[in-house]
């Protein structure tokens, strides 16, 4: 399942911190940092989607518009894995407890929009 072009940025789950994390300040200007890597995203296990690297990035565009879309992010920016290109043991680490960029922000910043009657649950593929 390929995530749609009109899936909030705020519904991704919200990766690993470390050493993957891309360290930028103020508003996020693609023509600015034209030279960053492509924000990565992965299709968990679960069927979420998580952004391995550049959770900061994906932090600045939601400051700056609350309601982006992943056709907001230019085409060269944003990277794309199903699930089975990552390695399950590298994909825990990364995200052992997905949380989304909605309610990551929303602990930083109040403009983030509420979704209105959320769901919350895992999904796990069971054999083929």
């Amino acid at each position: 399942m390929k995530p749609d072009k009109d899936m909030k940025l705020a519904d991704l789950m919200y990766g690993h911190g470390g050493r993957f994390i891309c360290t930028l300040s103020g508003r996020f200007d693609s023509e600015k940092y034209s030279h960053a890597p492509p924000i990565q995203i992965c299709e968990m296990k679960c069927g979420c989607w998580v952004v391995g690297d550049g959770n900061n990035r994906v932090g600045l565009i939601l400051r700056k518009n609350p309601e982006a879309t992943l056709a907001d992010i230019p085409n060269k920016l944003l990277a794309t894995a199903q699930f089975g290109e990552w390695d399950n043991e590298m994909m825990d680490w990364w995200n052992p407890c997905a949380k989304s960029f909605r309610e990551v922000m929303r602990k930083r910043d109040k403009h983030i929009s509420k979704p209105k009657d959320p769901i919350y649950g895992i999904i796990e593929k069971n054999g083929e």
